[in-house]
């Protein structure tokens, strides 16, 4: 069940039509079907890189009425996305048993249109005031890719500085709104794969 309000997304949608297919005039590239397998059998972990938010922070009108301190927040790009993918998760019967999320506005927002609602917040995730994250919030973001929930998947909602902290070899850094997906179980700490956030558009009607 989606918990995020259909009427403020629908709304949303007769704001920016031009945003009902973000992507549909571009050709993206499928998403592996082993990785799909691997989400629906669970006990993976999956770093996420908050939706779509533009770099200046809202002014007067254009602030969330939960935003009161005027954090930065997702663009219309961003909301429909975020909850597209979570469309697709539900369809695709994909379960999530823990979110962990920054504290940060825009992740939670990210949280909550992917449909989420129990949301765990770490200051580890958080974005430091988008400064270099530090050895310790990559060494324990790195760490929680080795720790799977006890059923279903892990999800963590950070920012890139914390990524690139934790998987300096990463490459090309990662996108917003695009997950790594990771095996506890794997030794070689390497993810299984990446999914941009663009690609789920692609399994919204199959």
């Amino acid at each position: 069940m989606r918990y995020i309000e259909l009427i403020k997304v629908g709304f949303l949608l007769l704001l920016f039509p031009a945003h009902l297919t973000v992507y549909g005039q571009a050709e993206v590239e499928e998403i592996r079907p082993d990785l799909i397998d691997a989400l629906r059998a669970g006990g993976l972990v999956v770093v996420m890189r908050h939706a779509q938010s533009p770099a200046e922070s809202p002014q007067g009108s254009q602030r969330n009425g939960d935003n009161p301190d005027g954090e930065r927040q997702l663009d219309a790009t961003g909301r429909q996305q975020a909850y597209l993918m979570g469309e697709v998760l539900e369809k695709l019967q994909i379960v999530f048993e823990q979110v962990l999320s920054s504290p940060a506005y825009r992740t939670l927002e990210t949280a909550r249109y992917l449909g989420f609602q129990n949301i765990e917040q770490r200051s580890m995730l958080g974005n430091q005031g988008m400064q270099a994250a530090s050895g310790v919030a990559g060494e324990w973001l790195l760490e929680q890719t080795r720790q799977a929930s006890d059923t279903g998947n892990k999800l963590m909602i950070t920012h890139s500085p914390n990524v690139a902290a934790a998987f300096p070899d990463l490459q090309p850094p990662i996108e917003q709104g695009e997950i790594l997906l990771f095996d506890p179980r794997d030794p070689s700490r390497a993810p299984l794969g990446r999914i941009r956030i663009e690609q789920w558009e692609g399994l919204q009607n199959n």
